[in-house]
């Protein structure tokens, strides 16, 4: 994983890197989510603000199930 600045630059299992196009939405979230906890963020340090539509929701979902994978609870 290559760093800029103090942050990672996350891939994907596909190898997208975040933030390509050609990613799916909840896939980039999925990636984003687990390079800052491998670099120290702890869960209760995450905020989410997305929009109130379908992309807004999987990208909501797929943090939390990201999160609670790694041990976070409600």
């Amino acid at each position: 994983m290559e760093k800029i600045g103090k942050l990672p630059e996350f891939t994907t299992d596909e190898g997208a890197q975040v933030g390509a196009e050609s990613a799916p939405e909840a896939e980039e979230t999925t990636a984003a989510v687990k390079g800052l906890l491998s670099v120290g963020v702890k869960p209760a340090d995450f905020a989410f603000f997305t929009q109130n539509d379908p992309s807004g929701d999987s990208i909501y979902n797929a943090a939390i199930r990201t999160l609670k994978e790694f041990g976070f609870k409600d």
